[in-house]
């Protein structure tokens, strides 16, 4: 688990986009980043979220 703030990671959204839709090549390799983390602390801004939900919301695939 990360110990210090060298070891953030922002998380963009699309990330978050290609996590929740089964269908996108990317899907597993976004899932997994989530889901571990690799060592990492993962963080998203309040923006972020939001950009990511109205991408999965008007998701045309």
């Amino acid at each position: 688990m990360a110990t210090d703030e060298s070891e953030n990671c922002f998380v963009d959204a699309n990330v978050l986009v290609y996590a929740a839709i089964g269908t996108d090549s990317r899907h597993s390799a976004s899932k997994n980043l989530l889901q571990d983390g690799y060592g990492l602390r993962l963080c998203v801004s309040a923006t972020m979220l939001a950009h990511g939900v109205n991408k999965i919301f008007t998701y045309n695939g």
